[in-house]
Formats: structure tokens, sequence, C-alpha cells
């Protein structure tokens, strides 16, 4: 928020970030609280709708769609925000040390993250659980409670299996299912083992065949040929020899309602199957090292050497993507860009301004006319150009 905005709001001008740490028990927990606009969940959702991500109901877990990879609703790429990567790296960071992250929010008045650690990385408590004959181990400080259910308290909610405990209505999976091992349906009348578990504010019920025993383990790394399995957040020798995968709880929670992202689509897709790439740049120089890099990444690109003849080859070929520089004889970049967004026909192709323009005027400018990123030529870099344009695609 600008100091006008937070007036207006009945705030004041500056603004208050707080961060404390207090411990809790074997964890430490770090508050992270600010007292800006809050989380829009307006614009969550809009940009979930954008890229086909089905939207949850709950507002909690539409909220927590921002740690998803890849996900912003930031109007501007700049070189250092807009991508969605920076709260997919730190929710990642966190729960490979076994931690957990969750979030809560005013609308208009505040954004709290709070970050729960666990003082040692080396051994846990965990309650052991067997599922078809493998031996899992979950995180006590992930676990609310232990029950046995019978199978018939089971319900169907708008398509998906739940069991009301107490006054909550908890999404209830067993843990099979989750872990890719096909299994029957429990009969009717079925007595079902129950462990209810909790990432941050979220829960929900994993069914399991055993319930074995709680042990301190000793946690070891699985590797660099498993390390992408996120369901898993380590291993476990038992005193019987056997090994036992520690099950990362927040990982578990995520995959329960798995999201798709569908590719978007421009109005003028490639008949090769590469995207198609407008390049305008008055430098010959820039423009003939652009066009050579995006053409050996797989793009088919063609150039253009100012916004005039840019919006011209638009008309006549259509493109996927426009990258532009801004200071131009003719027509700018900001023309241009302005032109494309006001015509239906192109009103949606991701647009790149790189430039050497600095000032915070012209990146203001810049997300005026409508630009999906603003890089700045003083710190230019492939691969920043690339991820950008990956981005955007």
């Amino acid at each position: 928020e600008t100091p006008q905005e937070r007036e207006a709001a009945g705030k004041p001008p500056r603004a208050t970030v707080t961060l404390s740490v207090s411990l809790r028990g074997s964890e430490v927990e770090l508050v992270l609280k600010d007292d800006g606009r809050g989380i829009n969940l307006a614009a969550i959702r809009a940009r979930a709708q954008q890229r086909g991500i089905e939207v949850p109901l709950d507002e909690a877990e539409v909220a927590r769609l921002i740690f998803a990879p890849g996900f912003s609703t930031a109007k501007m790429i700049t070189e250092v925000s807009g991508r969605g990567v920076g709260l997919d790296v730190v929710r990642t960071e966190i729960e490979s040390v076994h931690g957990r992250i969750d979030l809560s929010f005013v609308a208009g008045m505040s954004t709290c993250f709070t970050l729960i650690i666990p003082l040692t990385l080396t051994s846990m408590r965990a309650l052991l659980v067997s599922v078809e004959d493998q031996q899992f181990a979950i995180a006590t400080t992930n676990i609310r409670r232990l029950l046995e259910i019978d199978a018939d308290r089971i319900q169907s909610v708008e398509g998906r299996q739940m069991i009301q405990l107490e006054k909550t209505l908890l999404p209830i999976l067993a843990l099979s299912s989750l872990l890719g091992v096909s299994t029957a349906s429990p009969p009717p009348g079925a007595k079902l083992r129950v462990v209810v578990v909790a990432a941050g504010a979220a829960q929900m019920a994993l069914v399991v065949d055993e319930l074995i025993s709680e042990q301190e383990l000793v946690v070891k790394k699985l590797g660099v040929r498993v390390k992408r399995m996120n369901n898993l957040a380590g291993g476990a020798i038992l005193p019987t020899g056997k090994v036992a995968l520690i099950l990362n709880a927040a990982a578990l929670m995520r995959h329960r309602g798995e999201v798709r992202h569908k590719p978007t689509r421009t109005d003028h897709p490639s008949t090769q199957g590469r995207a198609r790439l407008l390049l305008v740049d008055d430098s010959v120089t820039v423009r003939t090292q652009q066009k050579a890099m995006l053409e050996s990444a797989g793009y088919e690109v063609f150039a253009a050497v100012n916004g005039a003849e840019g919006w011209q080859l638009l008309q006549e070929r259509g493109a996927d993507l426009v990258v532009s520089d801004v200071e131009m004889p003719r027509m700018d970049g900001f023309m241009l860009t302005a032109m494309i967004r006001a015509a239906p026909r192109f009103a949606k192709i991701p647009i790149i301004l790189v430039t050497g323009l600095e000032t915070e005027q012209a990146k203001a400018r810049g997300l005026e006319v409508g630009a999906n990123a603003y890089l700045l030529k003083s710190g230019y870099d492939q691969t920043n150009l690339l991820e950008t344009i990956a981005h955007l695609l």
C-alpha cells in the first residue's frame, strides 16, 4: 500500500512489520505479521480460473493457493517478483525440515504467516502405522486424534468422502490411495483405524491398516533418487531392522485435492507446436543476439525494428508472446503495448518489456499500458528472460 492508500483506509502512513519468535515445546514458532491490505481472495480466484486450477470452496484453502508453484497475482513480473517462486520456496524449505507454515489474514487490514520449525532435525517423535504390510511414520506434532470408526459413518459431500467429528466435517481418505497403492473399499460395517492429521489450520482423516506404536526415530535423508517424492520427508531404521518411511503431512494434505494446470492458448497458436514470439528492438545487435538465443531455446521468432513495424507484423502473422524494447523511433514499446491491449484479437497476448528505463515512473507506465513483465537491460540475464517467457506461456 502507498502512504496515501493507508491513510485513506484509516492507517498510519508508515507500515509495520512484526517478527516474533517463541519456544513451543520441541518446536520454534516464528510469526511474521504486517498491517497491509491482506490477501485478495478475488484476485486469487481469478488467477486460478485463468490457469485452469480448481478453486476450493473454503476461503482458507483459496488463500493457500499462493503457495502453489508458479502462482502469482502480480500484475507485472520484474527481476525480483511476480513469478510465484518465493512462497513456494519458503513452503518447500520449511517442509524439508519437517516444519509447517500457516496463513491468516484480515481483508484490507493485515496478513500473518506462522512458521513452525522443530528444534532438532535428526530425531523426531512419531507414530508408526502400517499400510499394505509397509510401515510409515507420522510426526506426532502433526497428529490431532486417533480413532476407530464404523465405515458407515463416511458421508459423501459434494463428491468428496467426509466424516463428521463433533461439529466439524473432515475429508477422509485411505492412506494407501494417497500413496498410490490400490486397495478395495472397506465392506459395510467394517471398523476403520483413523489418524487425524493437521498441517497448519488444515486437517484430514487418514485410514490406515494398523496403529503400531509411538517411537523416537532418528531421521535419515532418502537421497537424490527419491527427493522429488514430496509425500515423503525421510526414513528411519527401526529396531527390527526394517525401514519406516516418514510421511510429509503437509504434502499429503495438498495431494488430497491435487490441482492440474491447463496450458493457456493465445490468438495464434503455432501450427508446428512451437510458441511464436514477436521480438521488437531498434538495436540490430540486441535484436540479433536475442533472436538467436530464443530460437536456440526452441521458439519460433520473427523480429521488427520498431513498434510500428511490430504492430504490422503482429496483425499479419499473430504471435503467442511479445518481447519489446521501450525506447524506439516511430512507435515506442509503451504505445505498442497499449495498441495490443486495445485490440480484442490480441488483448490476452503476454507482453514483456525489456528496457533501460529504470525509474519507478517508467515501471508504473508499463503496468498502466498492460505489460505483463518489466525487465531491465542493466541487469539483463538471458536465463531471467527465458524463465519469464516460460512462466507467461
